[in-house]
């Protein structure tokens, strides 16, 4: 099974203004799920991957560092599964407003 990590412009306006050292880690991040597949990854406890819960409960998070973590929804599909990034912070509440 293959996947693919597509970006939401929230979360690409949220890399840019982050860290040096955040876009690295999310770019390792995002190798590690296409390469070894997301289950692989979910279960690394590197990054301290868990679901969301309330008006979120349909995504998860990653850690990235203590103030920083990939939110992410999973798109599953019969070609190719998806994993669609919100954002790249920790502010839950700008995503929220999005649903």
């Amino acid at each position: 099974m293959s996947w693919s990590v597509i970006l939401e412009k929230s979360a690409e306006k949220d890399l840019k203004k982050a860290p040096h050292h955040i876009v690295v880690t999310f770019n390792v991040w995002r190798l590690q799920v296409i390469e070894l597949g997301l289950s692989a990854v979910q279960s690394n406890p590197t990054w301290n991957d868990r679901p969301k819960k309330g008006k979120l409960k349909h995504m998860r998070s990653a850690s990235l560092n203590r103030k920083y973590r990939v939110i992410y929804r999973i798109k599953y599909q019969v070609k190719d599964n998806q994993v669609i990034v919100e954002g790249v912070s920790h502010d839950y509440e700008k995503i929220e407003r999005g649903y």
